[in-house]
């Protein structure tokens, strides 16, 4: 028997944590993906299981669930492109870090917009949609703040956990 105990919709996922079944102790985080932003990649209205770091870090490429700096009520679900110490820029199309070109075989699309260089300070993250040119992300949290705060970086403190993503479940981009 399963019991949800927290569902929470906010921010484009739905976050829920699932008791253990059959008398079983634990539970499992889950969150849903609405609004696109991981389209190819995550299938919007589909499941995902959260597992949490438990003292390990993000590392780029990890998709994850998090609180939205800007508000920490709504939930996201982004891939982490910047690490600590990185800088990040959107030039051409193409993510930049360090200077150097990303290799991002999941984005369907260029980006249609650019990023002026930014260094991602001490125990942040740069997290962006994989549907790159609709996702509010890090690239767009800069826009409502002032340029003394940090906004577009996302805190390690925020961070839920890294989605599981089935291989079964990814798409691939297909083009007519």
């Amino acid at each position: 028997m399963r019991r949800v105990i927290i569902a929470s919709i906010v921010g484009g996922i739905i976050i829920t944590l699932v008791s253990g079944s059959c008398g079983g102790g634990g539970g499992r985080l889950t969150a849903t993906g609405y609004g696109g932003a991981m389209n190819p990649t995550l299938v919007t209205g589909q499941t995902y299981t959260v597992k949490p770091y438990n003292g390990t870090a993000p590392s780029r490429g990890d998709i994850i669930s998090y609180r939205y700096p800007g508000d920490t009520s709504r939930h996201f679900i982004h891939r982490v492109i910047g690490l600590a110490g990185e800088t990040i820029e959107v030039k051409n199309g193409k993510v930049f870090v360090d200077g150097n070109p990303l290799d991002e075989p999941y984005v369907s699309s260029p980006m249609d917009y650019t990023y002026a260089p930014k260094t991602v300070p001490p125990n942040s993250y740069w997290v962006l949609g994989d549907n790159r040119s609709t996702s509010f992300d890090s690239h767009a949290w800069g826009t409502s703040c002032v340029p003394s705060q940090l906004c577009d970086f996302l805190s390690e403190e925020n961070i839920i956990g890294k989605i599981d993503v089935p291989k079964t479940t990814r798409l691939t981009s297909t083009r007519l």
